[in-house]
């Protein structure tokens, strides 16, 4: 969980974020595919080949999920980034008007 602000309806608010990582789902669902793959086949052991096979593909998919969080970790920052110059400028603005009434 990470900790935040934002803004919302133009107020500060803070956040937490509890949005699920790929990299945190990958083993549950590299366990429910081995699982489901023994099922199918009706086996209740698997062998070596599909073991081996597994491991490759728990490795590509790890690493597309690493890819991912980090995309999602700068979309994100992106996001604030935006959020926060949009405050800045709403702020200025204010400031500006306020400013021109005296």
């Amino acid at each position: 969980m990470k900790k935040g602000t934002t803004i919302y309806n133009g107020q500060v608010v803070e956040t937490i974020d509890v949005t699920p990582t790929w990299s945190g789902l990958l083993p549950m669902l590299l366990e429910l595919y081995g699982q489901a793959y023994c099922k199918r086949k009706n086996q209740f052991t698997v062998r070596q080949d599909t073991v081996d096979t597994i491991k490759e593909l728990g490795a590509e998919f790890k690493n597309m999920a690493q890819a991912a969080d980090k995309w999602n970790e700068h979309c994100k920052a992106e996001q604030a980034r935006h959020e926060q110059d949009a405050y800045n400028a709403a702020f200025l603005a204010q400031l500006d008007e306020i400013s021109n009434q005296y």
